[in-house]
């Protein structure tokens, strides 16, 4: 004797995106890949002794309300 295999939700537990949720995502990963391009940037400029640690927290400081993120964020 098999299994049978039904669906028994009511709905779909996952609705589909509307248009403009997407664009906002898409201008999150770009506002965050611009973000870490900065960082990286500071990152590079203290492993070559051109800034301090403490520059490099200013201006990451700088970057994050740049870009728009919060000092909280888990991305900056």
């Amino acid at each position: 004797m098999g299994i049978k295999i039904v669906n028994t939700a009511a709905a779909r537990a996952m609705q589909c995106q509307e248009p403009d949720v997407l664009v906002m995502n898409k201008a999150l990963a770009t506002t965050l890949i611009n973000y870490r391009a900065a960082a990286a940037l500071a990152d590079s400029m203290l492993l070559r002794g051109i800034i301090t640690e403490a520059e490099r927290t200013k201006l990451c400081t700088v970057f994050a309300k740049k870009y728009g993120l919060s000092s909280f964020s888990i991305f900056a």
